[in-house]
Parts: C-alpha cells; structure tokens; sequence
C-alpha cells in the first residue's frame, strides 16, 4: 500500500508543479454568461411567437 510522504505533499504545494498550478486556479464567474444566456433565451421565445403568429395568418387566409 502506498503511503503520502511529506517529500510527496511538498512537490505538490510547489508553484511549479502543474497539478498545483491548476488547483490552486479561482472558478470562473458565469454569472454574466448565464445573465446574456437567459436574455437570449426570452428573445429567442418572443421571435419563436411572433413567428407563429405569422403562420397561423396566412394557414387561416
């Protein structure tokens, strides 16, 4: 069985390491992402309306 040395967890803490690199990376914000998303989403709805009301017009003709 493999055991976690202190040599081991010191590596890791390096800045030089890539796992450390990408670990140690903040989460990115999407809160202005999933904001222009759900914008995009209400115009695309109204479009999709408008559009069917356009269709029913010219079946009922």
């Amino acid at each position: 069985m493999r055991t976690i040395t202190k040599e081991y967890l010191s590596e890791q803490k390096k800045e030089t390491n890539p796992l450390s690199y990408i670990l140690n990376t903040p989460k990115p914000d999407f809160t202005q992402m999933h904001k222009e998303n759900l914008e995009f989403e209400e115009s695309m709805q109204k479009a999709q309306a408008e559009d069917r009301k356009k269709i029913m017009e010219v079946l009922q003709k």
